[in-house]
């Protein structure tokens, strides 16, 4: 992977910009990833209609459901052309059977259905990574771009059902107007002909969207590494070290010329004799004790460094209260378990009541909705206790995760006890701010609002948060005029505390007002 090649300006995106970037991808090279999407697919579609021909549904099925193998030629094509390189056929051949095995059934099975599966699927296909590395890998990617690729696939399904209506729209008007077609009965009762073209629309469809699914999701992938690993912090070094080498070489023949032409005048000048080996050893101690003065310096500094990271702040620890299986009793030696006898007399008497092959079918589709009504349930409960605290909301309930926090007494060096603040903080911060007391005034304005964030709405903050990390949990909330309120504040305070860059009065008295507004029940 050679930075230096690569054919995008890298710098830091929002999730949407990289979404973006990866649709002008997908437009650039559009041709050739669907070349890539469509072929493997139009082999196994004609296949499979041919052999699975009374039973289009499975046919449409299989293809729909083996899209994250489709999915990862066009993903490794994109990736050679992102860094200057064109494979050709044959090297695409042999890769496709390399990046189509790995993590083969997993991607089949419980990852199908992944709404993050456009920018999870270069951790496997380009990285190859497996097991744990993988899940961290995942949760470093997943933190600031989850979100946007769990959107980008609902987006990218509903385009897929337009994409076939409309393809299906435009055969109708190509049909002459004398013709007509019961649509509906095509739908419902339509012929196995009928059902087979209407896969081909369908396979047409995701053909059409894969490139810009697959390469938003890789521009994804690509965004984040960029923001983690500084590429473009990397690239600018490397062009900065080049321009010097090159400048190095082009004028070292001078330099080296001049400096020899000096030293030879040197050479012939006469060399009095000077008392000097004073002048040495009074440098040589010189320089001993500056040594160990600064040995002395940078053993204090360790010292403190690590009496900080020792302390509170650094070290934030959370109790977590779960469920655990308890462990069972060993069985003795030749004893099966109890399930297991259950379950071979059970289907011993499915056997034994199978009189004919209707009993059978019936017993078969039992079982598949059985299975099903289960999954239905896993599924169902999955998502309930995943989201349990937004559905508790909308049903205007607070959600309690265990003991409530310990709101911090101090925050980034601001005392954010209740205590420490007058009753009406509006006409106390002017009132320092008119004495010639800015920084005293600002500090007051800000302390009052995270002291009123964690005691009156609830928000729990930690010792060891920034300004930037208080504003992201207020962000969080969804309350608007609030996070605005905190942005714009711990932008004026950052900006005197770090920068020593002095707000207007004018801002100072916008912020006061504004005050009243979030939070009217102060009197």
């Amino acid at each position: 992977m050679n930075l230096e090649k690569i054919a995008i300006i890298p710098r830091q995106r929002s999730s949407w910009e990289a979404i973006d970037l990866g649709f002008q991808m997908a437009r650039a090279w559009w041709c050739p990833l669907v070349v890539c999407w469509l072929l493997p697919v139009a082999c196994l579609f004609a296949l499979l209609t041919v052999v699975f021909y009374e039973t289009p549904w499975l046919v449409g099925l299989l293809v729909w459901w083996l899209k994250p193998l489709w999915d990862r030629l066009p993903l490794y094509l994109a990736s050679r052309k992102l860094f200057a390189e064109e494979p050709g056929v044959k090297k695409l051949v042999s890769a496709w059977r390399e990046v189509t095995l790995r993590d083969l059934l997993p991607w089949l099975l419980w990852r199908r259905f992944s709404l993050t599966r456009s920018m999870d699927m270069p951790v496997t296909v380009l990285e190859n990574l497996r097991g744990e590395r993988r899940a961290k890998r995942l949760q470093i990617l997943h933190y600031r771009s989850g979100n946007a690729a769990s959107w980008l696939t609902v987006v990218c399904i509903h385009l897929e059902l337009v994409v076939s209506f409309g393809l299906l729209a435009l055969f109708a008007l190509m049909l002459p107007n004398e013709v007509e077609v019961p649509w509906f009965d095509i739908f419902v009762h339509g012929t196995k002909a009928q059902q087979h073209m209407l896969n081909g629309l369908s396979c047409l469809a995701m053909a059409l969207i894969a490139p810009f699914y697959v390469l938003a999701g890789f521009a994804l992938y690509i965004s984040r590494r960029v923001e983690l690993e500084a590429w473009d912090i990397e690239i600018r070094f490397r062009q900065m070290a080049d321009r010097f080498s090159q400048e190095k070489n082009k004028n070292g023949f001078n330099r080296g010329f001049l400096v020899l032409a000096f030293l030879t005048g040197l050479g012939v000048l006469p060399a009095p004799f000077q008392p000097v080996r004073a002048q040495v050893d009074a440098v040589e101690n010189e320089a001993g004790v500056m040594n160990e003065v600064y040995l002395e310096e940078r053993e204090f500094s360790a010292r403190v460094i690590e009496s900080i990271l020792q302390g509170p702040t650094f070290r934030n620890q959370k109790t977590v209260t779960q469920w655990r299986w308890k462990k069972s009793e060993e069985m003795e030696e030749e004893q099966f378990p109890e399930w297991m006898i259950t379950l071979v007399e059970w289907i011993e008497s499915l056997t034994r009541s199978t009189k004919s092959l209707r009993t059978g079918v019936n017993s078969g589709a039992y079982i598949l909705e059985f299975t099903l009504w289960v999954l239905f349930a896993a599924i169902l409960l999955y998502f309930v206790i995943k989201y349990r605290a937004s559905l508790l909301k909308l049903m205007g309930m607070r959600f309690s995760a265990g003991k409530k926090p310990v709101s911090p007494v101090e925050l980034f060096g601001l005392d954010v006890t209740r205590d420490s603040l007058p009753e009406d903080i509006p006409p106390a911060v002017m009132l320092f701010w008119r004495a010639g007391q800015q920084r005293e005034a600002l500090a007051l304005l800000f302390r009052a609002l995270l002291a009123r964030l964690m005691h009156d709405h609830g928000f729990a903050f930690k010792d060891g948060y920034t300004e930037q990390e208080c504003v992201q949990v207020v962000h969080a909330s969804g309350n608007r005029e609030l996070a605005d309120y905190t942005r714009e504040l711990a932008l004026m305070w950052q900006e005197l505390a770090y920068a020593h860059r002095q707000p207007q009065q004018v801002q100072v008295e916008q912020c006061c007002e504004q005050w009243r507004r979030v939070f009217p029940d102060e009197k």
